[in-house]
């Protein structure tokens, strides 16, 4: 790419002065940084949604765990990409292994996901009568997703932020 510069004196009839800079060395380096940006903010969003996915099993309100399913089925994904999952976190479940989200060109995106059908309501701490869900095992409760995000976005962030300064 070339950019010209023309610049016409004031004493000067008719003359310009150009300037021709050849920029294509430039955009090919910016190019190259914004590859490699990208590159690692997909590795640092790995590392920050699986230790999200971590502190939602490990941290009170840790999922419930009363046939253990629950805790066996979470998954997690960078675009469309699974990096990983709960499965041997319990003695059932069964993590979603394809996520087909349409991409969002120049974000990255991860995702956890509580591949249950009662997930979303057992999460707002709804049983499947519609009344309020009671917690059988000490430490776990509702929210156990959301309340990690909330408590922790600094330190997910962190994860992210130190790939992206590396």
């Amino acid at each position: 790419m070339f950019i010209i510069w023309r610049l016409k004196l004031a004493k000067t009839v008719g003359k310009f002065v150009t300037l021709e800079t050849d920029f294509s060395g430039l955009l090919a380096g910016i190019r190259k940084v914004a590859l490699n940006y990208d590159a690692k903010a997909k590795i640092g969003m790995r590392y920050a949604i699986q230790q999200h996915m971590n502190d939602a099993l490990n941290e009170t309100p840790r999922v419930p765990q009363e046939s253990g399913n629950l805790r066996g089925s979470h998954s997690v994904f960078v675009g469309n990409e699974l990096v990983a999952t709960s499965e041997g976190e319990s003695l059932g479940g069964s993590p979603l292994r394809v996520l087909l989200e349409p991409s969002e060109i120049g974000k990255v995106v991860g995702t956890l996901v509580a591949n249950q059908p009662y997930a979303a309501s057992i999460h707002e701490g709804i049983s499947r009568h519609g009344t309020p869900y009671t917690y059988k095992t000490p430490g776990t409760g509702a929210k156990w997703i959301e309340a990690k995000l909330t408590s922790g976005f600094e330190k997910y962030f962190n994860i992210l932020a130190s790939y992206l300064k590396s």
